[in-house]
């Protein structure tokens, strides 16, 4: 579920494989489409454009015209593309061990991007399974304002990628407790919250990898909970599997 820029839309997706655009000043539905497998991931680029991640490992574009949607897409990674994240022009995707950069076409004909990095090699697996579980892009005043790209692992820590060469600048959290599941970035993009699967949640500071505080609470079963920045990342709203859903105060 997104909003766009504009927020004059909101896209959802779902398991079954249907997407809808609603709008969110009349409340109505606009757009409805069936994919035909599993949607696991979805980002928009602009007011009248979105991505989205499918099961079977295709990324498609979805473009909205007054009466239909212009749709573009190709198969991408070998597994489902859970993880999609948009700065500008480019684009990252992520799919079990695989991390994809791609460029944005600006007027696409017959594909929606161009292949640009691939950053799966650049993590040894250290006898574990490789696990994607979060993209962020950002900029950051400690790296001299250089944009980055953020991705959180299961078993891997997080990793600072400079997105102008691609070089790692930063890996941290690999000897937290547990393991890393969902992940949040702060608004102002100086924190990285990631939902830990065996006690609750950790907020790191990205300018030094420190471990700010820990959130912990009764997970339930260890399954990935979702969570989020709010209020202006003044707050973080966290899930679980026992159905219950907190907010806490992290300023």
């Amino acid at each position: 579920i997104a909003f766009s820029p504009d927020g004059a839309c909101l896209a959802t997706c779902d398991l079954s494989g249907k997407v809808c655009v609603w709008s969110t000043w009349a409340g109505t539905l606009l757009h409805r489409y069936f994919t035909g497998t599993s949607v696991l991931s979805l980002v928009w680029i602009d007011a009248d454009t979105f991505f989205c991640g499918l099961g079977d490992g295709t990324i498609i574009s979805m473009h909205l015209g007054n009466n239909e949607i212009d749709i573009l897409g190709g198969w991408t990674h070998a597994y489902p593309v859970e993880h999609l994240a948009i700065q500008g022009k480019r684009l990252a995707s992520g799919a079990h061990s695989e991390v994809f950069i791609w460029r944005v076409r600006d007027h696409p004909s017959a594909h929606h991007s161009v292949f640009e990095k691939d950053l799966s090699g650049s993590l040894n697996s250290e006898g574990k399974e490789v696990l994607i579980t979060g993209l962020h892009w950002s900029t950051m005043p400690g790296y001299g304002a250089k944009s980055i790209l953020i991705a959180t692992y299961m078993f891997h820590g997080i990793l600072v990628y400079d997105s102008q060469d691609w070089t790692l600048l930063r890996r941290f959290g690999v000897d937290a407790p547990g393991v890393m599941a969902r992940s949040s970035l702060s608004p102002d993009g100086s924190r990285l919250v990631v939902s830990n699967l065996v006690y609750g949640f950790d907020i790191y500071d990205l300018d030094t990898g420190a471990l700010a505080l820990a959130v912990t609470h009764d997970v339930g079963k260890q399954y990935p909970a979702p969570v989020l920045y709010i209020h202006g990342g003044r707050a973080i709203m966290g899930g679980s599997t026992k159905g219950v859903v907190n907010i806490w105060y992290v300023d």
